[in-house]
């Protein structure tokens, strides 16, 4: 199974970047500026969205994933959003290797300005890290009753929220 999971690393976004490239550059015929292949102008935009929101995804759910660790010992809880981050970065560098062939495929020439894309890379799995923080720790639980509920429920998960933050021990 380990090797299907592997492979499904390149499958999933090769599948989804096969079919938008069929899409948009044969059906809708679309031409990115300065003769630059459509697909490669797509992954380019798609590599940092997937490594986004799969980082996102994984830390938001890291800990309910995890309670046998969270549960049986004390542990900080902070550390699973950061392992699930670090999970991701795995498969950013599958990604990233796929996209450099495809570079070198399309005989795109490699510049050093490339490089600052790891600062991009940086600032972005800290966004990440920080809004799976937010939103794994009971912010999310807000914004999921905000859309479904009546607002007398909204105020009963905000007390929620503050007596999980240690900042309100008593109330409703």
């Amino acid at each position: 199974f380990a090797l299907v999971g592997g492979l499904w690393l390149v499958i999933q976004p090769a599948a989804q970047v096969a079919i938008y490239a069929l899409v948009f550059s044969v059906g809708l015929k679309i031409k990115p500026a300065n003769d630059i292949p459509f697909i490669l102008f797509f992954v380019c935009g798609l590599l940092p969205w997937l490594t986004f929101q799969e980082s996102l995804n994984l830390s938001v759910s890291a800990i309910t994933r995890s309670p046998h660790l969270v549960c049986k010992v004390r542990f900080p809880t902070e550390i699973l959003p950061v392992i699930s981050l670090l999970v991701c970065l795995v498969t950013f560098t599958v990604l990233l290797v796929a996209l450099m062939i495809l570079l070198a495929v399309y005989g795109m020439t490699w510049s050093w300005i490339f490089l600052q894309g790891l600062y991009y890379l940086a600032a972005l799995e800290f966004l990440a890290l920080g809004l799976g923080w937010l939103l794994s720790h009971g912010i999310g639980d807000t914004l999921r009753v905000s859309l479904a509920a009546d607002p007398v429920e909204e105020v009963k998960v905000g007390f929620e929220i503050l007596k999980s933050l240690e900042l309100r021990h008593h109330g409703i």
